[in-house]
C-alpha cells in the first residue's frame, strides 16, 4: 500500500467538513470546489476513479442545448461558460470540436428554431458563425445522407475530452488545494443521529492490502455524487 493511502487511512476518522461519495467528474468537481474554499474535504469512491458514467460518456463537454428548449437559459449559459473555461485552462485535455446537428424531415420543431437556439448557444461562448448546410452540401461530405430524410444541418462547436483523464486531473488539482480522495473505499452505510440527520459514513477499504478494514467517518455535510447509483444510496435515507 502506498504511504499516502496508508497515512490517509490512519487519519480518516478525523472530523471533516464535507464527505463526497462518488469519484466521477461530478464528485471530483465538488471536491475541488470544497477544497478551494478551504474546507476539509474527503472523496470516497467504491471502485476506481471515473469507473462509472464518467468513463462511459459521449466524450463531449457540452452546455446542454436541451436546456434552451426548456427555456432554462441560465443553466445553459453557466454550462457553456464552464466549458469555455476548461478549453482555456486545460487545452491538453479539452479541445474544441465542430459538430453537425442534423435537421430531419420528421422534426416537429421548425428548422429556424434550432438555428436560433444554436446561435444563442454560440453567443453564450462568445462566438459567432453557426453555419447551415443543405442536404446536397452534406451529401458531398457524407454520401450516405443522400438517401436519408435529412433536410440539412447546423454546424456549431462543442468541447471534446478524455473523460477519465479529466477526472484524474480535477482530483489532482483538488489534492493540491488540500482535498483528499480514496478509491476502492465503498461506503457501506450512512451514519445518522437519533433525529435521522446524516452525519457521516461507514467506509470499508477494498484495496488488496487493506484487508477489509473499516472506519466511521463524520462530516458536517455528506454529498451523494454517485450518479447512476444515486438511488441506492438515497434509499438508505428515504427508507428510514
Amino acid at each position: 500500500m502506498s504511504d499516502v493511502r496508508e497515512t490517509l487511512w490512519e487519519q480518516i476518522d478525523q472530523p471533516w467538513d464535507v464527505i463526497v461519495i462518488g469519484g466521477g467528474i461530478t464528485g471530483a468537481g465538488i471536491l475541488y470546489e470544497a477544497a478551494s474554499l478551504g474546507w476539509r474535504a474527503l472523496l470516497l469512491e467504491a471502485r476506481d476513479f471515473s469507473f462509472g458514467t464518467s468513463s462511459r460518456s459521449g466524450k463531449f463537454v457540452h452546455g446542454g442545448i436541451r436546456y434552451l428548449r426548456n427555456w432554462q437559459f441560465s443553466v445553459s449559459y453557466d454550462s457553456v461558460r464552464e466549458r469555455e473555461k476548461l478549453i482555456r485552462t486545460m487545452p491538453d485535455l479539452v479541445t474544441r470540436q465542430s459538430v453537425d446537428y442534423l435537421c430531419q424531415e420528421s422534426d416537429l420543431a421548425p428548422t429556424w428554431r434550432l438555428g436560433l437556439d444554436l446561435t444563442a448557444y454560440e453567443l453564450f461562448a462568445g462566438r459567432l458563425g453557426v453555419h447551415y448546410a443543405r442536404k446536397d452540401e452534406l451529401a458531398k461530405r457524407v454520401p450516405e445522407l443522400r438517401r436519408s430524410q435529412v433536410r440539412g444541418a447546423y454546424r456549431y462547436s462543442e468541447g471534446l475530452t478524455d473523460d477519465s483523464r479529466l477526472v484524474l486531473r480535477v482530483l489532482d488539482e483538488a489534492g493540491k488545494l488540500g482535498g483528499k480522495s480514496l478509491n476502492y473505499a465503498p461506503v457501506i452505510s450512512l451514519l445518522r443521529q437519533h433525529d435521522g440527520r446524516v452525519v457521516g459514513v461507514l467506509v470499508r477499504d477494498d484495496s488488496p492490502e487493506g484487508f477489509g478494514r473499516s472506519a466511521e467517518v463524520k462530516a458536517g455535510v455528506v454529498i451523494n455524487a454517485t450518479g447512476y447509483y444515486a438511488d441506492e444510496l438515497r434509499s438508505q435515507v428515504d427508507g428510514m
